[in-house]
């Protein structure tokens, strides 16, 4: 072998015997690596190849077997942990998966590699100032063709996106067009989610997550029992009695809790201690230990969270034909109890004494707590109902239904849930919460209509209202139910006798007649007619006020309070003296302050207070119209932040996709519908020239009060699909007028329910709309035409602070045209410090080129779940 011949590879197949050369002196034509090294030395002397199975090379400088001319996905091979491979996919018919991944603290818009062993940018990307100096590369990083890239060097980056995030080494590579984030990074993430198209039977998915349908699973986060302030203790010395027959099974089945560490023997006193029920199953020789806690119950502090009302679950299931409900073992034993909680539960028995270590049945906020906990899992998963311990899966096919099967199970999995043995798998028709669903619509379950079939002539009230309770759950199943049974209701007036004559039997006759017949199944549309009460409508937009009269009248009052809690040891801020008000404008303050008492908003101070601010007065935009605001800083210093995140607008205008009618809705001065608890109040007095006031619903101002309302509109929406809500402003969105305006009645039916109101600036099925400084329509999402005309109206600037203002505004539409960054570099390098001011003509042509690509803004069609997507290394 000659040295100092450069290598050619032509692209023709070696020959087998061919000895290895070593391109250009430098590196090992047999392992690959640069060190200069003998034979004996070569760390490849011995291995076995991947690609040809031959001794003494590795695969990275295996020329042998089928020639590869153009390598245009990344390459893996880890023979040598000091290389890594990097490549990108280019594809003719798709786009490219761009996902905005924060950096240092800086959005960056990266391209998903999978196929990529590690993250990398271009030179240009990389910031100094954000990312540090630059480290010697870890590893050598080789492209397509195996030949070695030019890599700067790396840093390590903080990177987060989807609400996850992690720390990378990101290597910065000479030459790079595209930002690439590699598998590691997309890992860590969890930005792209592996699902293997499949066909299993239902023992399939046992098969494939068995310890999802094995034991007693355990959830993470522990549950904790909180008392009221001033509860007092109950505690029992003497056990139920249990009948001779069941002694055995009693003891069996507590020993059978006790291994599964269920509960624990207890042989210390507790101050709590309740009594034993137990209940016979259903199944033959089988029984339930129950435990009496309503003393327990009394003192205990309830979640609130609502369970799901049924009609609105069932109405979620609109073209769904392939059905899987999956039950949780023994639900809320799956809940593990924090270790204070545990001696609350104990209980006594003939056979000693014990407590819970695990969440049991009978206490009263447990039903709220678990279907909270189901809820939050499963928040963000299509094709997921949740009902207590059932979770039911659906698609439109089998693909769709697997695929979000097979996510459900990876969840469960991962939080440590199982299943027992009466789930059903991949059924056309199934049972879930007291209906049958099918791909025709929805059905009373037989069972249910059998029983009431077979009850008997009813003799006293007590058998009326256990008829009426059961019929009324199939109310919507049969028309003019409210009316036949009307004689049937008359029994159940107090004021009433027991009178059963000729209209009671006719009534009960008709009932049982109605039931009887052959029910129509309910569509899924249908049933959500029958949650909202509306008929198909092509109202104008005053129908909609017209529907929901108190949503648009007057400032709203939301349920909850809100509490300012200070942090400790604050020390009190308070000023004696107003600021001087100028005279043209204290009439019009005089006014807005009695208007603002008249609201209710604020209320006069007449005694001491330890906390009072300065108000401040801000003229509106609106002629003759001003703000009255208050400068909270001083307390702002001392109060504890509630850290909710506001949503970022890229990813609340991403979820828009295939929307082509919209509404936005605006909240009628936002912040001064949640109320003030009474020990808040006085922390928000300030003094005007007119005396002092202090707020009763929360004011402006206030550091935490933006996430604070950001995270009641949010869960007040929480499950509502096509509404999007940032800060006061809600848009609602559909695919069409129909879906868009079923989804506009439930929103409006629940700020009535909440106390919630709207001012008049609201626009209704608009077919294009502003929603957070973008124009949003059926085409994708533009620039707002005003934040384009002040940047287009701007001067030439001339000094740092024009240069930072243009920055500023052009950076939030950066989005909307293409290679901004590289066109603005002249004027962010007038930004650092070390630069001094010089408008030169790099910086005239930049400024130039920026106005005139802004003129034009492209046009971002919104991501589409339904359309295919491939990944970036396919």
């Amino acid at each position: 072998m000659r040295r100092g011949k450069k290598f050619q590879y032509t692209g023709k197949q070696r020959n087998k015997d061919q000895k290895f050369d070593v391109p250009g002196g430098k590196e090992c034509g047999r392992c690959g690596k640069g060190r200069k090294h003998t034979w004996k030395d070569c760390p490849a002397k011995d291995v076995e190849c991947r690609k040809c199975h031959k001794k003494g090379h590795f695969a990275v400088a295996c020329r042998n077997g089928q020639a590869v001319y153009t390598v245009t996905e990344v390459l893996s091979d880890s023979d040598s942990q000091d290389y890594a491979f990097l490549g990108e996919v280019s594809t003719q018919t798709t786009k490219p998966w761009i996902e905005k991944v924060t950096l240092n603290g800086d959005a960056i818009s990266f391209k998903l590699d999978t196929g990529a062993d590690v993250t990398s940018i271009p030179e240009s990307v990389f910031d100094p100032k954000r990312d540090g100096k630059l480290d010697k590369p870890l590893k050598r990083l080789v492209g397509a063709g195996k030949h070695l890239l030019d890599v700067k060097g790396c840093f390590q980056g903080k990177m987060c996106a989807k609400g996850r995030s992690t720390d990378q080494p990101v290597y910065v590579v000479a030459g790079l067009t595209q930002t690439l984030l590699g598998l590691p990074a997309i890992q860590a993430m969890r930005l792209v989610h592996r699902v293997n198209e499949v066909t299993q039977t239902d023992t399939d998915f046992k098969a494939l997550y068995p310890s999802v349908f094995q034991g007693l699973g355990k959830l993470k986060e522990p549950y904790h029992i909180e008392l009221e302030q001033g509860a007092v203790p109950y505690a029992l010395s003497t056990p139920r009695r249990v009948p001779l027959p069941l002694r055995d099974k009693v003891r069996e089945e507590l020993e059978r809790m006790e291994r599964m560490g269920v509960i624990s023997k207890v042989t210390e006193p507790t101050a709590w201690c309740s009594r034993m029920v137990v209940v016979p199953k259903p199944t033959k020789n089988k029984l339930r230990i129950c435990v009496d806690l309503t003393p327990l119950n009394a003192a205990v502090k309830r979640e609130r969270h609502i369970l799901p009302a049924v009609d609105q679950t069932l109405a979620m299931m609109s073209d769904a034909k392939v059905f899987t409900k999956l039950d949780a073992r023994s639900g809320f034993w799956q809940i593990p109890l924090t270790p204070e909680s545990r001696p609350l539960t104990t209980f006594i028995t003939p056979f000693g004494r014990y407590f819970f270590n695990r969440l049991p049945f009978g206490i009263a906020s447990v039903p709220e707590h678990f279907q909270r906990r189901m809820s939050q899992m499963f928040e963000n998963f299509e094709g997921v109902l949740c009902h207590a311990d059932d979770v039911l899966v659906y698609g439109r096919n089998r693909q769709e239904h697997d695929q979000r099967l097979h996510r459900v199970l990876q969840k469960m999995q991962e939080e440590g849930l199982t299943l027992n043995e009466k789930c059903e798998f991949r059924q056309e028709h199934i049972t879930f919460v007291g209906h049958r669903v099918s791909s025709k619509g929805i059905e009373p379950d037989p069972n249910n209509v059998k029983a009431i079939l077979q009850m008997p002539e009813p003799t006293q009230v007590e058998d009326v209202r256990r008829l009426m309770g059961m019929a009324n759950y199939l109310s919507k199943f049969m028309p003019q139910m409210a009316t036949i049974t009307m004689p049937l209701k008359d029994l159940l007036r107090e004021k009433n006798e027991w009178v059963w004559g000729e209209p009671q039997q006719t009534a009960f006759k008709k009932l049982k007649t109605g039931l009887a017949q052959p029910l129509l199944g309910l569509p899924a549309i249908q049933a959500m007619r029958l949650v909202h009460r509306v008929n198909e409508v092509t109202q104008t937009d005053t129908d909609f006020k017209a529907l929901y009269p108190s949503v648009f009248q007057g400032l709203g009052k939301l349920k909850e309070p809100y509490h300012i809690e200070l942090e400790q040891g604050a020390v009190p801020y308070a000023l004696s003296t107003p600021r001087r008000v100028p005279l043209p404008l204290r009439d019009k303050v005089r006014e807005e302050l009695e208007r603002m008492e008249r609201m209710g908003v604020i209320s006069k101070v007449t005694e001491p207070t330890a906390w009072c601010s300065r108000m401040v007065v801000v003229p509106k935009p609106t002629k003759n119209k001003l703000r009255i605001c208050v400068d909270l800083t001083p307390l702002n210093a001392a109060v504890k932040r509630e850290r909710h995140i506001l949503p970022a607008v890229d990813q609340t205008l991403a979820m828009m996709s295939d929307a082509k009618v919209f509404t936005k809705l605006d909240a009628r001065s936002g912040f001064w519908q949640i109320p003030l608890t009474p020990e808040s109040r006085p922390l928000t007095t300030f003094i005007t020239p007119f005396g002092r006031y202090f707020f009763n619903r929360l004011p402006f101002g206030i550091a935490s009060v933006p996430e604070h309302f950001q995270r009641r509109m949010s869960q007040m929406f929480e499950n509502f699909e096509g509404v999007l809500c940032h800060a006061d402003d809600v848009l609602v969105y559909g695919r069409n007028r129909q879906e868009h305006d079923q989804r506009l009645h439930r929103v409006l039916q629940k700020m009535q329910e909440e106390g919630l109101t709207l001012n008049e600036k609201c626009e209704f099925r608009q077919e294009h709309i502003t929603f957070v400084g973008h124009r949003v329509s059926s085409k994708g999402i533009e620039p707002d035409p005003n934040n384009v005309k002040a940047i287009l109206q701007m001067p030439e600037p001339t000094q740092v602070e024009d240069v930072r203002r243009l920055m500023g505004m052009a950076n939030y539409l950066s989005k909307f045209m293409p290679q901004m960054a590289t066109i603005t570099m002249p004027l962010k390098d007038l930004l650092r410090e070390k630069n001094e001011w010089v408008w030169g003509e790099p910086q005239q042509t930049a400024f130039k080129k920026l106005k005139s690509g802004l003129s034009s803004p492209k046009c971002i069609t919104i991501w589409n779940r339904c359309h295919p997507h491939t990944e970036a290394s396919r």
